[in-house]
């Protein structure tokens, strides 16, 4: 059965270029400045003059683990970076557009550009629904509240 819930769909189905979006700029943040960092704060700060919101960088220090009595970011990015590429080669409007699959909800921020006007058109099969939640492409992070009650108005 080919689903996607709100959760599993707030990128498009279909391949993507994704080395222009945030994750790869958290990445090579993280590739440039590993630490160590004396406290989280100063992390969030740096991520914050690097150009990224408070919010996404608070959740992207997560990423931290005491390291020589400080703080270094904890993550393979060059694993990432292959998992990643594979992610980006899948094209999944197939399955998303086979209608024998069942019904498909697809989220879209509002302020991101996740979704081509071509992926919208896909959008339009009658067993697929589009929600819009206001937001950039980190809903989990700019509008949980709105996520949450989306998830929750879908659960039988």
């Amino acid at each position: 059965r080919a689903t996607c819930t709100p959760a599993e769909a707030l990128v498009a189905p279909g391949p993507r270029v994704a080395e222009n979006d945030t994750v790869y700029a958290l990445l090579a943040f993280a590739d440039r400045a590993p630490g160590p960092w004396a406290r989280r704060e100063d992390f969030v700060a740096a991520l914050v003059a690097d150009g990224q919101p408070a919010a996404l960088a608070q959740w992207f220090a997560m990423n931290l683990a005491p390291a020589g009595g400080g703080y270094r970011v904890h993550l393979d990015t060059a694993a990432i970076r292959a998992l990643l590429a594979d992610y980006a080669a899948v094209d999944l409007w197939p399955a998303v557009l086979d209608a024998a699959g069942g019904a498909v909800e697809l989220v879209q921020a509002s302020r991101s550009t996740t979704y081509s006007d071509a992926d919208r058109a896909h959008a339009l099969a009658p067993h697929v629904r589009m929600s819009i939640v206001d937001g950039g492409h980190w809903l989990n992070v700019d509008n949980p509240d709105a996520l949450v009650e989306l998830f929750a108005a879908r659960l039988p």
